[in-house]
């Protein structure tokens, strides 16, 4: 429930799935991670392009996650544009984040994403930070 009420916060709208962050042009959604203890798990990262814009595909899109917490692993803490993929039209780019949990527990995560979106030969960049959680069963 704490995650919930800080997430809240952050985005000023809290999903079932983790932070959303919404503004002119782009929404990012962050879903939470779930996995067995030892088990790879994704925290996943998805842009959507809104407005008539695209997720511009010529520049560098880097996400970048914080130090875990404690008894949990990133398998790559920073992602770039070709870590991840877009649909057919690049109005959405997904990217999925991997980590392993040594220990049962929900592990607060923290980290942002940084991107640009076009319309009209138009760019803007776009920036999220966020928070959601990893949990291992």
């Amino acid at each position: 429930m704490l995650l919930a009420l800080i997430a809240l916060s952050l985005a000023g709208n809290d999903t079932e799935f983790g932070t959303t962050v919404a503004k002119e042009g782009y929404e990012v959604q962050v879903y939470s991670g779930k996995a067995a203890i030892g088990e790879r798990g994704y925290v996943k990262i998805v842009i959507y392009a809104t407005d008539g814009y695209r997720v511009d595909d010529g520049s560098d899109i880097k996400v970048s996650m914080k130090s875990p917490p404690r008894d949990v692993h990133w398998g790559q803490s920073t992602m770039h544009i070709e870590d991840g993929a877009f649909n057919d039209d690049e109005t959405v780019y997904t990217v999925e984040v991997p980590y392993r949990a040594g220990r049962m527990g929900e592990y607060p995560v923290k980290g942002s994403v940084k991107f640009k979106v076009c319309r009209a030969g138009q760019c803007k960049r776009g920036r999220a930070r966020f928070k959601t959680a990893v949990y291992a069963r």
